[in-house]
């Protein structure tokens, strides 16, 4: 099921990222966040290489583990954001159910 929708909110926190290794990310929300900075941050509980590996002689190396993210400040104004999840296998052209 691809989820679609628009969330007027204070505070978000969105994570986008292409071959993501298997594994966990997780958002850490700030106990006592100070206005006009993040209130959160992401972590991921594996180090992830920013590069292609080497497969050996036979294979091509992989692309990349790229990934951005975007958190609200606190203290900011409201705003509205999309909120998608899609997740695409390999050359494919439409999202997978899950």
């Amino acid at each position: 099921m691809i989820v679609v929708g628009a969330l007027q909110t204070p505070a978000y926190a969105l994570f986008v990222s292409h071959k993501h290794p298997e594994g966990n990310l997780y958002f850490n929300a700030y106990s006592n966040p100070k206005v006009g900075q993040s209130w959160g941050t992401f972590t991921t509980e594996k180090h992830l290489e920013d590069g292609p590996r080497d497969g050996g002689e036979d294979e091509e190396p992989e692309a990349p583990f790229r990934s951005a993210s975007k958190v609200s400040k606190y203290g900011d104004q409201w705003k509205t954001v999309l909120v998608a999840r899609l997740r695409f296998k390999p050359d494919a052209v439409e999202p997978t159910l899950k």
